[in-house]
């Protein structure tokens, strides 16, 4: 008996296959990269909360360290608990994740919850040696 398959068919279908293939996969890879990238705001949040200043900084870009010295660092999240009080939690309302041509960036629209209010901040972290690091952040 004779295949119904055509050699056209049979192209077709296996192309098609490997595209949905390889969406799934590129879909699967930058999902994961966006739970990665949160996972790294969370603990770089965490080191805020805990007020581990020393390790919050260890947790940002080279090109962070290179602008920003630990000393004003410091005296930045020292004003800042003056003013709004201790950091409580983070809710992280939108972040997006994606590959330049120079490595992984994410942004993240966050809320950052004290004690006496409330702050929105955006967040740009990069991906340095296999792991998240804060690149810059910015006020609302």
């Amino acid at each position: 008996m004779k295949s119904k398959w055509t050699i056209r068919r049979k192209v077709l279908t296996t192309g098609l296959i490997f595209a949905v293939v390889s969406f799934a996969l590129t879909m699967f890879w930058v999902s994961w990269e966006l739970h990665e990238f949160n996972q790294g705001l969370r603990i770089y949040c965490d080191a805020l909360k805990s007020k581990d200043f020393q390790r919050a900084y260890g947790l940002t870009s080279q090109e962070f360290r290179a602008t920003v010295n630990f000393q004003t660092f410091l005296r930045a999240h020292n004003d800042l608990t003056l003013r709004l009080g201790d950091l409580k939690s983070i809710d992280i309302r939108e972040s997006k994740a994606q590959e330049r041509d120079d490595g992984w960036y994410g942004s993240a629209e966050t809320d950052m919850i004290f004690s006496k209010g409330s702050l929105t901040v955006d967040f740009v972290l990069r991906k340095q040696d296999g792991t998240w690091k804060i690149n810059s952040y910015q006020e609302r």
